[in-house]
């Protein structure tokens, strides 16, 4: 789910701070791919999609200000964290599973 295609290297042509800035991207990678199994309920998703987005809010005023503003830390845990979370609904968001889980 990371937004950059290949690993950049200290010798490649990216600067310090793409190198950085791909390894944190992938740190939230790997610890979103922890976060909701596979094959999980609706209702642990979305409890566990709430808990995630309440953590954006560490991220915004302990996390982000430790980084230059270039670095857009908020930003890419945002994106990520919402890609992620749509990946997990999106299995759920079809009329049959809709059917399936009508609670009215």
């Amino acid at each position: 789910m990371s937004s950059h295609t290949r690993q950049p290297t200290v010798d490649d042509e990216f600067d310090m701070s793409e190198f950085c800035k791909y390894k944190i991207s992938d740190i939230i990678d790997e610890s979103l791919k922890k976060t909701i199994p596979d094959n999980s309920e609706i209702e642990f998703i979305l409890d566990t999609s709430i808990n995630l987005l309440n953590k954006l809010s560490i991220v915004l005023y302990k996390v982000s200000p430790c980084f230059p503003e270039h670095y857009q830390i908020f930003k890419m845990y945002k994106d990520t964290y919402l890609v992620y979370i749509y990946a997990k609904l999106k299995p759920f968001l079809n009329e049959e599973s809709l059917k399936a889980n009508k609670r009215i």
